[in-house]
């Protein structure tokens, strides 16, 4: 697996500064660290936050740093005093059952959704997001949402960001229409008290 080098980054950054200067009408609100894979499989994520850590701090003080992360390294202490460096924790949950996940997430290596919550548990002032989808893989029946609504009362993010797929994937799925995607965000606040927000 190839990543790019730190210098490679940080003169990437150097080059967004000059295109996104903070003291234009179109400047940076956010650095998110994110990915085609996990971000925090990068050998060392420590370093990589610094660097947009610093990059923020010296061209867009007012910009927040995020990451996007499936929260499956987050038994690794390394891994979770990195992203208490940065403003804001996004980590996914798409799942409340084992199966749902083995299916939804496919993920390499045998994980339960109990044991990706303890993980995330082991992480303050998380948001979580979750993609519902229908079709061969449904996530949205009461069962499964019931189950799902269940992890996420036990830890009690700050947000809960709830959306679907934009594009069709190679299997068949389908993407879940705004006002259920509504409906669901309005149960997780009604019921877990915890603000939920449907892109």
């Amino acid at each position: 697996m190839e990543f790019p080098t730190m210098e490679q980054i940080r003169s990437a950054l150097s080059r967004a500064a000059e295109t996104f200067p903070c003291d234009k009408s179109d400047a940076l609100d956010s650095l998110t660290i994110a990915g085609n894979g996990e971000p925090t499989l990068f050998p060392d994520i420590g370093e990589l936050v610094d660097a947009v850590v610093d990059a923020r701090d010296c061209h867009w003080p007012t910009a927040r740093t995020v990451i996007l992360t499936n929260g499956t390294l987050l038994h690794r202490p390394d891994v979770r005093r990195a992203l208490a460096r940065l403003d804001k924790r996004i980590l996914k949950l798409d799942a409340g059952t084992d199966r749902m996940m083995d299916q939804l997430n496919r993920p390499t290596a045998k994980l339960t959704v109990d044991s990706l919550v303890k993980r995330l548990e082991m992480v303050d002032d998380i948001a979580i997001q979750s993609m519902f989808v229908k079709g061969t893989v449904d996530n949205t029946s009461d069962d499964q949402l019931e189950q799902w609504m269940g992890w996420i009362q036990r830890i009690m993010p700050v947000e809960v960001q709830i959306y679907s797929i934009d594009r069709l994937p190679a299997v068949p799925l389908e993407p879940v229409a705004g006002p259920e995607l509504e409906r669901i965000a309005r149960h997780v606040r009604d019921v877990c008290g915890v603000s939920a927000v449907a892109y």
